[in-house]
């Protein structure tokens, strides 16, 4: 590895602050999909992570006509806990310039309904994204057979 010295670097890497740099990369082209209900989003949800057994939160950010534009694993928890920050599952909608954020998860015990502590990270997400201009749409949960929605439920109104 060839070694680079101080004084070649940039003028702004010589300073005491540090900037990085991000960028969005596609490592494939994703597939179009529109979720336009929470039917749509339970079964696209149900193909990502409907085999696991442990409890998966997975964060789906959608752009103004409800086309995914990004996908993401926040947490991989127990069989029976997943405990994501509110910060990693808004960071999705806002990597990827999305206005729209949908969150799921599944529950390994096969009944969708939802616990005290899946009411409290909704109403947190709710709140977050807001300050952010974020519009949660939904939290889905999917168990074996059937699925929860929030927004179906009138919790997220």
């Amino acid at each position: 590895m060839e070694e680079t010295s101080y004084a070649d670097l940039p003028l702004f890497e010589k300073s005491t602050h540090y900037f990085v740099r991000s960028q969005l990369v596609r490592e494939k082209e994703m597939p179009h999909v529109n979720i336009s209900c929470s039917t749509d989003a339970a079964s696209y949800v149900r193909k990502q992570i409907g085999d696991y057994d442990r409890e998966v939160i997975l964060a789906i950010a959608l752009d103004a006509r409800h086309n995914v534009n990004a996908t993401s694993m926040v947490h991989i928890g127990t069989a029976n806990e997943s405990v994501a920050d509110t910060s990693d599952i808004l960071r999705v909608a806002l990597y990827s310039s999305s206005r729209n954020l949908i969150v799921a998860h599944n529950h390994p015990s096969g009944d969708p309904s939802p616990s005290a502590e899946d009411k409290a990270l909704t109403k947190r997400l709710k709140e977050a994204a807001a300050l952010l201009n974020i519009t949660l749409m939904d939290h889905i949960i999917i168990g074996n057979n059937g699925y929860y929605s929030f927004a179906d439920e009138g919790i997220l109104a």
